[in-house]
């Protein structure tokens, strides 16, 4: 399995077209957006676009310049899963996450990253069993 992980991108969307067409290339299985894609909590546009025009399986995870409105909004408006407390199996491999950080403007507690890692693992579990 071939995954794209890209953070911090702040949105740059010269950068994302070129990783795009790289993903492409590269016959990518998934890209993460592991966080930050957004600078302050401004959408802009071109940040997601471009992997789907490309057919790629997108998946993001909330830094701390997304709120979870904007981290949703992006997600329904592409169809792309936000992995904030949630899983996804692709094949074999299984994947969860844990967005955000412990500092800036959506920040966690160290409590409240373990507790959310915990109960995506017991949930992660749970479908593993079915």
């Amino acid at each position: 399995m071939k995954i794209l992980a890209l953070s911090d991108l702040h949105g740059d969307t010269a950068l994302v077209k070129r990783m795009a067409v790289l993903a492409e290339k590269e016959k990518v299985d998934l890209v993460a957006l592991a966080g930050d894609i957004f600078d302050q909590d401004r959408l802009i546009d071109g940040m997601v676009g471009p992997f789907k025009e490309k057919g790629l399986e997108v998946i993001a995870i909330p830094g701390n310049h997304e709120g979870l409105a904007h981290i949703n909004f992006l997600c329904h408006k592409y169809k792309i899963k936000n992995l904030h407390g949630y899983s996804i199996r692709i094949g074999d491999v299984g994947i969860f996450g844990c967005g955000y950080a412990d500092v800036g403007h959506h920040q966690l507690t160290e409590q409240e990253f373990f507790k959310t890692l915990k109960r995506v693992m017991k949930l992660s579990k749970m479908q593993r069993k079915r």
